[in-house]
């Protein structure tokens, strides 16, 4: 009688092989599947954050750490400046301290920047990677409300809408805003017409 010796063959081995040899592909692929994503979701955020962060500060407006004073908003503002058109905003305010400004915003080389009485004079960057920036103004002209992206007279402008783009990663995020100027008064007239 003969006996055959028990083992593996190398035909069994390699179809051993080609099954974990899969499985690792495959699994492999899930990983970096769920990788991608999550890069995906955080640099869309991130877009957003920024997105976000840039039209509190314009809307609410932002405190200095070094001095104490803050600065008013959009929403505090007195009035806008000459100069403002649709993609830069200029506009008078007064800080915590009773002190006069004009504070200006505008998107330089992808960045949001900000100067104050025009110091510094190219801005300080507060947000990277914006791609646009644009307001619409609307005035009173005594009869009804006018919109546009140029104000003749930015003294006679009562609210703005803004709008501002933000890429990170390829990742594009669109907000955008509407602020009626607190400090700019109007008035109701006996039919209920807003000037």
């Amino acid at each position: 009688m003969n006996k055959r010796k028990r083992g593996t063959t190398l035909l069994e081995l390699m179809i051993a092989g080609m099954i974990a040899l899969t499985l690792g592909a495959g699994l492999f692929l899930f990983f970096e599947s769920g990788y991608n994503s999550q890069s995906f979701i955080m640099d869309q955020n991130n877009s957003t954050l920024d997105s976000r962060r840039g039209l509190d500060l314009i809307t609410d407006g932002w405190a200095d750490s070094s001095s104490g004073v803050s600065y008013p908003g959009l929403r505090g503002a007195t009035s806008l400046a000459s100069g403002t058109g649709p993609n830069m905003l200029i506009y008078n305010c007064v800080d915590s301290s009773g002190a006069s400004h004009v504070v200006k915003y505008w998107v330089d080389n992808g960045n949001l920047v900000r100067s104050v009485d025009g110091v510094p004079a190219n801005g300080t960057v507060i947000i990277q990677n914006v791609s646009n920036m644009s307001f619409n103004y609307w005035t009173w002209d005594g009869n009804s409300w006018d919109s546009s992206s140029n104000p003749e007279t930015p003294a006679n402008v009562g609210a703005v809408d803004y709008q501002l783009t933000s890429n990170v990663d390829n990742q594009s995020v669109a907000m955008s805003g509407s602020v009626r100027m607190r400090e700019i008064r109007c008035t109701i007239s006996s039919n209920g017409d807003v000037f």
